[in-house]
């Protein structure tokens, strides 16, 4: 009998990341997360419609969790909370991999600059529903080592300004790589230059900084990629999904 000699066909940290194919999968990863219950498929757009005055809880709904966001009597064992941190982290971890392993990969230069764009927006994104929701968060910006460290393990929360300044650095240096739309219908969902700068100027309104966010939000509408549906309500219909109105859409399909 031959002796079977065979390449290990499983997929590892360190054997993978080679090839444009490897990083452009590893960005669609980072996408991948959004689309989680512990996001925007569930917890995160239940929070902020529940904690508001658009919805209410059931009184006949047996969720606790639920009733704690609605009646503002949240405690420290809300689930859903614990899966928007947990279920951000992960992207936030995606992308941390992402933005250390692509930029040695030898492939197309401009689709390695787009899609480390991609990864910096939604760094951003994450962390900016993480400071939003609760303040002072670890601020996490490479991967874990293979022997996780008591930092690690335990990372320390930053500031609320030290996360703000990343967020603003990641959007930023992703309206710079990123394109204003993609020709191939296969990339629809994917973060453009608009997506960034809209996302830079919520970003600036909510710290307060009028003029950059006039600014931010000036270059998203002077693009002329985007306008306004002549009816209101059709940018509510199936058919209007990804339309002129979307400038960044998650694609839960």
């Amino acid at each position: 009998t031959k002796e079977l000699d065979q390449e290990p066909h499983q997929i590892y940290y360190d054997n993978y990341y080679k090839t444009g194919d490897d990083a452009l999968t590893a960005v669609n990863a980072v996408y991948d997360v959004l689309g989680h219950v512990n996001q925007y498929s569930s917890y995160l757009w239940l929070i902020q419609d529940v904690c508001s005055d658009d919805c209410d809880a059931r009184v006949t709904l047996n969720d606790p969790n639920l009733h704690d966001l609605n009646n503002y009597t949240i405690k420290t064992t809300n689930n859903y909370l614990a899966q928007i941190w947990q279920g951000s982290y992960l992207g936030i971890s995606r992308a941390n991999i992402v933005l250390e392993k692509v930029p040695v990969i030898s492939m197309d230069t401009a689709l390695k600059s787009r899609i480390l764009g991609e990864a910096r927006f939604l760094r951003g994104l994450y962390y900016f529903n993480l400071v939003r929701l609760f303040g002072d968060v670890p601020l996490v910006t490479r991967p874990v080592s293979a022997n996780l460290t008591q930092e690690e393990l335990y990372p320390r929360r930053a500031t609320v300004n030290q996360v703000y300044g990343q967020i603003i650095t990641d959007l930023e240096q992703a309206a710079a790589r990123l394109p204003e739309k993609y020709a191939n219908a296969n990339d629809k969902g994917r973060a453009t230059r608009g997506a960034a700068l809209g996302m830079l100027a919520k970003v600036w309104l909510t710290t307060g900084e009028w003029g950059k966010a006039r600014d931010a939000a000036l270059q998203v509408i002077e693009s002329n990629v985007y306008s306004l549906h002549a009816d209101y309500a059709s940018n509510f219909k199936e058919a209007s999904k990804n339309g002129i109105e979307s400038v960044f859409e998650v694609q839960f399909y």
